[in-house]
């Protein structure tokens, strides 16, 4: 195995220099760096990270945890996060936890054993494993929460301003005359405290209309497995009562895909008997018909942004915490419009 000191003997420089050729080049002279980074491609050598993460104490790659990685929210925000950490010269780790704290522990600890440098995680529901992330972040691992993040968490966090969003969402509906506007996603909300969920009831009172009981976080239909499943179960109850709601709001991309499925079962036309608004500029609400109206996550912007505060921490250890929280853009494409044919 082609070991460092190969490299550093057949380029004719110090162990030192082929370190930072590959971990600081742009602190070489152009020259020297062609010449050591020709050597390394030649003789194929590969440095050990686990080696070095055991000198160091951490190793250059950055950890991230998502809820549901087949979900657009969290694929975009792979995505932004793996191109900043490149950016940086680290690596990415990816895992997922399907929302569930257990799961999320096993990735925590293999993480911890990688030696990450940094952990973006989106915390799963439940009680939260605060414990392991502080004993992570006390060994030298920096912590930031994105998308969601418990009451009182010690930690960095990015995330939507989703009190705000969802506020200009159920202003939006109003001011086109719905009185009757049931928000459908997230049922666990029931369980664990979640911003967009007690955003759109504040929302609701805020602008003088009554609270669908479909929408009633406390009568939500708790069986569905899925935020998609209770999309469709809270839709189909709405609207099969006999005063339905004129307007849907869709808390999330994939209960927008259940409100979606439920409406068209129903042969509702949208908006004329139906308004419909939701969450994420995912590439399929631009092909349904009519195009979805859509709050815009700045996904890339958030996800830049989280790699950076890393980053921070890791050239300036005990840097105080941060908290960043973005503004979503209504994006107005023609399934909402005023309410028509019901009294």
């Amino acid at each position: 195995m082609v070991s460092l000191l190969d490299v550093a003997r057949r380029a004719g420089v110090s162990p030192s220099t082929v370190r930072r050729a590959i971990r600081e080049p742009q602190l070489l002279a152009p020259e020297t760096l062609t010449k050591v980074l020709q050597v390394v491609d030649e003789l194929g050598y590969e440095p050990n990270e686990t080696a070095g993460a055991l000198r160091r104490g951490r190793n250059l790659t950055i950890g991230l945890i998502v809820g549901d990685i087949l979900g657009f929210f969290f694929a975009s925000l792979t995505r932004a996060v793996g191109r900043a950490t490149r950016e940086h010269g680290y690596s990415l780790l990816i895992a997922e936890n399907e929302y569930r704290a257990d799961l999320e522990r096993a990735d925590l600890r293999a993480f911890n054993s990688h030696r990450v440098s940094g952990l973006i995680l989106r915390s799963a529901y439940g009680r939260g494993n605060y414990d392991y992330l502080q004993r992570m972040r006390e060994r030298g691992t920096v912590i930031v929460e994105i998308d969601y993040v418990h009451p009182h968490s010690p930690f960095h966090h990015v995330m939507l301003d989703n009190a705000s969003a969802t506020s200009e969402g159920v202003r939006y509906l109003h001011a086109l005359g719905h009185e009757r506007i049931v928000g459908v996603g997230l049922p666990q909300s029931v369980r664990h405290a979640d911003e967009r969920s007690d955003g759109f009831v504040a929302a609701i009172e805020a602008v003088g209309v009554p609270l669908p009981e479909a929408s009633n976080p406390t009568l939500a239909c708790s069986k569905a497995n899925s935020p998609e499943a209770h999309g469709y179960a809270v839709t189909m109850r709405a609207m099969k009562q006999a005063r339905r709601p004129t307007a849907v709001f869709a808390l999330t991309g994939v209960s927008a895909v259940g409100a979606l499925r439920a409406i068209q079962d129903l042969h509702l036309r949208i908006p004329d008997d139906v308004s419909v608004l939701a969450f994420d500029h995912d590439r399929w609400t631009t092909v349904v018909t009519p195009r979805l109206d859509v709050l815009e996550q700045p996904i890339g912007a958030m996800g830049r942004a989280a790699v950076e505060i890393v980053m921070d921490e890791i050239e300036r250890p005990g840097a105080a915490v941060k908290h960043r929280r973005f503004d979503a853009r209504l994006l107005r494409r023609g399934s909402c419009g005023p309410p028509t044919g019901q009294s």
